[in-house]
């Protein structure tokens, strides 16, 4: 059971993370790589947006490899982490 919460623990930060970063900002801008506003405006934050933004174009250019090779590191670290503990 305790493998299983820190399992979930893991992949659910690896995917909300970022996703709470997206629906922080806003306005981003293809050309200039940058988020026009961020509700909670820190730089870590904006950076953070700024990249998965990034990361969604080159996506939608290369269908979606980048995506699922995060998806398949994320994964592997947390089924690592799971049996390590």
């Amino acid at each position: 059971m305790r493998t299983l919460v820190i399992f979930l623990i893991v992949f659910g930060a690896g995917i909300g993370i970022p996703v709470l970063a997206l629906l922080n900002c806003g306005g981003w801008n293809e050309g200039s790589m940058q988020v026009a506003y961020c509700i909670v405006d820190t730089p870590d934050l904006r950076y953070m947006a700024e990249v998965v933004y990034a990361m969604i174009l080159l996506s939608s250019f290369m269908l979606g490899l980048p995506i699922f090779v995060y998806l398949m590191i994320l994964l592997a670290l947390a089924l690592l982490l799971r049996w390590l503990s």
